[in-house]
């Protein structure tokens, strides 16, 4: 997630935010896909199915996507319906209204895992996408059961469904975040078995394997300078005395990022 602020009021923030978040990219792989109306889409759009059929079909037109966009905003803010109560509302009310042509999901799932991590918890937050693609089936027939006609629009049982979707996503949470501390204690007890010169040297270890545990791509030079105070001298020389085959670089444009190589331990594990 972010720090930043993100302004979800009005159907025009919520353009202004899918322009940042995946508009440009979609737009680029098929212009066809382009909004085209005032704020969201000006034709109509269908769902299918992996089969091909039509499982749902977008609000339309645009003047209805606004005027219901409107009222679903209006729901989310309300302070007098409990904060999940309401993220679950807003979540099945979005997928529905379908404002886009494409990247609805994977939008809609960014605002809920923003405001879970505003007024909850962070990294459960960043994990929802991950546990809903874990639990696609079960994340899909939330929102078939919720537009069947023998459910006469009762939402009870989404709201129930997307509850127990987040109550699984904090315990798969907490049992990844329990696995990776223990990585990170056996293998900082390896860390200290390698007899390492000094103190930064040995701290610059952990860092990078904190990277290689955490923080996926690693932690670049100018990372390390902020973590540990020291100059760019300093730390690329200190760079210079960890061996190769210690360390995995990923070059991202002209910077490059290190973590430890965590089968530098496959050999002497305890």
């Amino acid at each position: 997630m972010t720090d930043t602020e993100i302004d979800f009021n009005t159907c025009q923030d919520i353009r202004n935010f899918f322009d940042d978040f995946a508009h440009k990219e979609i737009s680029k792989e098929n212009p066809n896909r382009q909004l085209d109306g005032e704020i969201f889409r000006k034709d109509p759009v269908e769902i299918a199915s992996a089969a091909g059929k039509t499982i749902h079909q977008g609000l339309f037109p645009e003047s209805v996507i606004i005027s219901t966009m409107n009222e679903a905003l209006k729901i989310l803010h309300r302070e007098d319906i409990l904060v999940l109560v309401r993220l679950g509302l807003f979540h099945y009310f979005f997928a529905y209204i379908h404002p886009f042509y494409d990247g609805n999901g994977r939008t809609d799932r960014f605002i809920t895992s923003y405001f879970l991590g505003k007024f909850f918890q962070t990294i459960p937050a960043l994990r929802l996408s991950v546990y809903i693609q874990k639990n696609k089936k079960k994340y899909y027939d939330l929102f078939s059961e919720a537009d069947s006609e023998i459910n006469r629009g009762d939402l009870t049982p989404f709201i129930i469904g997307f509850l127990e979707i987040i109550h699984g996503t904090v315990l798969d949470t907490i049992g990844l975040l329990r696995r990776k501390n223990d990585q990170l204690n056996k293998y900082k007890n390896q860390i200290e078995k390698l007899g390492l010169e000094d103190e930064l040297l040995s701290g610059m270890y952990y860092i990078l394997l904190q990277a290689a545990l955490f923080y996926g791509q690693g932690v670049s030079i100018s990372d390390l300078m902020q973590i540990t105070g020291k100059s760019r001298g300093t730390m690329q020389k200190r760079m210079e005395k960890i061996p190769e085959e210690h360390m995995l670089i990923t070059k991202v444009g002209k910077v490059n990022y290190y973590k430890l190589n965590l089968k530098l331990f496959s050999s002497n594990r305890s």
